[in-house]
């Protein structure tokens, strides 16, 4: 019979009266911003003092290109004269991770024509100096 209280977990009876230590006030003090209703702080609020996370640095999801670098000399051996990344996985030159490629060099030996690959700077100017056939 009186067994089934037992588990009853008892809660705090709030406003009535000061003999319950929960009376007026109901526990939260005079005034102030945690007194009134309905008011929730945030946890990362830290009294007007600039909050932790936006004091630390920035850091992450800044991913490099794998930029994948050949030298002419080399691509002169191939006997293609479109050249594209395609191309280059197809004869197994490259790997086929690949997917960017910058091609430099101080000199060119016979003309070929790239597709969807990048230039060194002085590469780039070598060839526009003579009309060569670009396509992006």
């Amino acid at each position: 019979m009186f067994l089934k209280n037992i588990n009853k977990k008892f809660f705090k009876r709030l406003g009535k009266g000061e003999s319950s230590h929960h009376g007026k006030t109901c526990g939260r003090g005079h005034k102030g911003q945690k007194a009134r209703s309905g008011s929730k702080i945030s946890p990362d609020f830290e009294g007007g003092q600039t909050k932790f996370f936006k004091r630390l640095p920035k850091f992450g999801f800044k991913s490099k290109k794998n930029i994948y670098s050949l030298n002419l000399l080399k691509l002169n051996n191939i006997p293609f004269s479109i050249i594209s990344i395609y191309i280059l996985k197809k004869i197994n030159y490259i790997n086929k991770n690949v997917f960017n490629i910058k091609i430099f060099s101080n000199f060119f030996l016979k003309k070929i024509i790239f597709y969807n690959i990048y230039l060194s700077k002085f590469l780039l100017f070598l060839f526009l100096s003579i009309n060569f056939i670009f396509i992006f």
